[in-house]
């Protein structure tokens, strides 16, 4: 017997659990490959440079680089802001949308201490492995370590973007002369809260110009750029460094499409379910003079009940429910080598009763955590602190906020059980005005993406965004709130230090 607990159901104390755990008893989840990353082949010579034209009188061109920097992956889409095209980049041998998702893994070959030679940073194989790297800057940003692997793995990323789109387009570029803006993605709440800004501004320009060096990806290199920058000491001729907000380059191939009417309201709900978080926005979309665009946020909420995060929370479930449980120590083991492992999105069933095979319950069921979860987090989120709120502070009438468009986007929205929330979003009952209506990203016509399917376009629309966006501004709607919005758990919250696992 296991109890008693904290309540699942919201009924006071939760009634004792009787578990069958049977000889046959199995764990689904399992540990991602930490080797093995099949890269496309490509010429990173040409990765190392900014142009790769022969001869000084040539074309001049402005192109922007696109990256986003997520707790799972990174996508890249790099924009000719001449010819108004944009190209995303694929990463990986293979087909569909996975070729460009390149997980947010750096590796280190450790060299022999006998050797004078230092080990070096790859995106592919090495004896030592760094994930959650987005969360480790943003959860301790004075941190020089989680400064050097960030700036270590998003050079490489640029090495290996640049290499593939000068390879693939020689034919064009290799009689122009390109002059970059780099540009990386703040998190949606960071709209309003710009704390991050010249932490990442620092890490991508420090990242730009270890790319372009002629020395391999290594820990003094990286550091000493680093040191650099901080000291004021920025190269001449530097490359443009923009942090825009992710929630406007999101939205931004939808307001560029021939759907979008300048002449509307333009109110709009935006959920981004990814590895860490989800992110709930309610903003209005307004056209700037110049080809700029502005954002007005009445609400913005980000979260820590992402996919990786949800999982955590079914692990520390199984944990409680399956321990001292005789034949269950070598599943549960395997279960909780992948509790905090933000890449485990492919490997995870979609619903927590699917976690084991040969275990038999009475008294709940592990749907229990699963619907507590939904309920009390993501709908309390969603509707609540993000669509609820915007009427209750008198931001937006009923009559406003009824049937709102609303885009669901994010690889964890692929899932069954974050799908739901456009479902759930559908009605309410007794609150018929507490509605949104779900609409559809669509793939711009300028984006060359080979293999992408249209359901797909929104895991790249964060980096299609990064690269096309003018933003003119981004505010906060008027009036302010009555009472203070809790719009965020502290990333240093979730993050856990590599020494302490």
């Amino acid at each position: 017997m296991v109890g008693p607990q904290a309540d699942v159901n919201g009924r006071g104390k939760t009634p004792l659990i009787d578990v069958n755990v049977g000889a046959d008893i199995s764990c689904k989840v399992q540990l991602p490959k930490a080797q093995g990353l099949q890269l496309r082949p490509t010429d990173l010579r040409l990765g190392r440079r900014e142009s790769i034209a022969g001869h000084e009188n040539v074309e001049v061109r402005e192109l922007s680089f696109g990256v986003v920097f997520w707790t799972s992956s990174v996508k890249v889409v790099i924009a000719d802001l001449a010819s108004d095209k944009a190209y995303a980049i694929p990463f990986l041998i293979g087909d569909g949308i996975e070729s460009y998702l390149m997980p947010s893994c750096l590796y280190e070959a450790v060299a022999p201490r006998a050797q004078s030679s230092e080990s070096q940073f790859s995106l592919s194989h090495g004896e030592r492995v760094f994930r959650d790297l987005k969360l480790g800057l943003l959860g301790s940003p004075d941190d020089e370590g989680r400064q050097v692997e960030a700036i270590a793995f998003l050079s490489l990323i640029i090495r290996q973007a640049r290499g593939w789109f000068f390879e693939t387009y020689r034919g064009v570029y290799g009689r122009v002369r390109c002059l970059w803006q780099a540009r990386i993605g703040l998190p949606s709440v960071s709209a309003l809260n710009n704390s991050h800004v010249p932490v990442l501004e620092r890490v991508l320009l420090a990242a730009w110009i270890a790319a372009s060096s002629d020395a391999e990806i290594t820990r003094s290199l990286v550091n000493g750029i680093r040191v650099d920058l901080l000291r004021g000491q920025k190269p001449p001729g530097a490359v443009e460094i923009s942090v825009i907000p992710e929630i406007a380059a999101q939205v931004f191939g939808f307001v560029v499409s021939t759907s979008f009417d300048k002449k509307a309201e333009n109110r709009f709900l935006m959920v981004d379910v990814g590895a860490g978080t989800v992110d709930s926005s309610l903003f209005r979309v307004l056209p700037a003079p110049g080809g700029y665009w502005s954002f007005e946020f009445y609400t913005a909420v980000v979260q820590p009940y992402g996919v990786s995060n949800l999982h955590a929370n079914r692990v520390s479930w199984w944990e409680e429910v399956l321990a001292g449980k005789m034949g269950a120590a070598a599943a549960l083991k395997q279960l909780g080598s992948t509790k905090y492992v933000t890449d485990v999105n492919a490997l995870m069933p979609a619903f927590n009763r699917d976690y084991f095979a040969g275990i038999k319950f009475s008294g709940i069921s592990p749907d229990d955590i699963d619907k507590t979860f939904f309920d009390s987090k993501l709908m309390a989120q969603v509707r609540g602190s993000t669509v609820w709120r915007a009427w209750k502070d008198q931001y937006l009438t009923q009559d406003q906020l009824n049937g709102i468009p609303m885009f669901l986007c994010g690889g964890g929205a692929r899932g069954a059980y974050y799908a739901r929330i456009a479902k759930e979003l559908e009605h309410y009952p007794n609150f018929t005005w507490l509605r949104a209506k779900a609409w559809q990203l669509q793939k711009p016509s300028d984006l060359n993406a080979a293999g992408i399917d249209k359901a797909d376009y929104d895991r790249l629309s964060v980096a299609y965004g990064l690269c096309k966006v003018n933003v003119a501004s981004v505010t906060q709607a008027l009036p302010p709130p009555k009472i203070p919005t809790d719009t965020q758990e502290a990333f240093s919250d979730r993050y856990i230090d590599k020494d302490q696992v």
